[in-house]
């Protein structure tokens, strides 16, 4: 196998661990829009390092076929010797475990590093509320004009500053102050800037929310208290 396509081949496979690791660490964590990429990509880089080095760790101890999935070598024996194939499928295996265990961790890393240090921690208000809060809900969305969306929330950009979270509403209803009602429009989507979102709601879904006060009722009780 020629060297360029067994050092591209090595470069996908110890990449892809790392992949895992940041997928659990933003599950976790959140997206911080101040990020730099480069530093994502450190971070993934790092997740893949940590996750062999763990499977080699615990391959050492309990005896186990070596990381040799990330040498050279091993694909010039693949190349002649097909049956070498499955000797790189547990060290494999345990290095994309390794860098799930990896992105777990450091998600954990963070949360208990900005509980003791003055930083915030992730995610903020509005990545919690895009990525937990609103799927399977209808949103209502309320504009600078004055005019009121609901709608199903398509995308909504997280991992971006206050001033550049823009969104898109599929099939959008325009509330009618004469009927009290939201009416659809003829469109299918639309696009608004940050600059124009006042607020956003996601309406209760009763098959999956859990309320204390029921809709309609009062959350505190107007009447006096009687005196004996």
């Amino acid at each position: 196998m020629p060297d360029t396509i067994v050092g591209l081949l090595i470069i996908v496979i110890a990449i892809f661990p790392g992949l895992i690791g940041e997928k659990i660490y933003r599950v976790l964590v959140g997206v911080d829009w101040r990020e730099k990429e480069w530093q994502g990509v450190l971070r993934l880089i790092g997740f893949s390092v940590v996750g062999v080095t763990l499977y080699a760790l615990v391959s050492d101890f309990f005896n186990w076929s070596p990381p040799v999935h990330i040498l050279p070598s091993t694909y010039e024996k693949i190349s002649s010797q097909a049956s070498f194939l499955p000797s790189i499928f547990i060290p494999y295996s345990g290095h994309l475990l390794g860098g799930g265990i990896a992105g777990f961790l450091g998600a954990w890393g963070a949360k208990l590093l900005a509980r003791f240090s003055s930083s915030s921690a992730f995610p903020c208000a509005w990545d919690q509320f895009v990525r937990s809060y609103v799927p399977n809900h209808w949103v209502v969305i309320g504009l600078e004009s004055g005019e009121i969306y609901a709608g199903k929330l398509k995308i909504a950009d997280i991992a971006a500053s206050s001033e550049e979270r823009d969104l898109i509403l599929e099939e959008p209803a325009l509330y009618n102050a004469e009927s009290s009602d939201y009416i659809s429009t003829p469109y299918q989507y639309i696009f608004i800037k940050s600059r124009a979102l006042y607020s956003i709601a996601a309406v209760n879904e009763p098959t999956i929310d859990k309320r204390i006060i029921p809709i309609g009722e009062a959350l505190f009780s107007g009447g006096e208290n009687d005196e004996s």
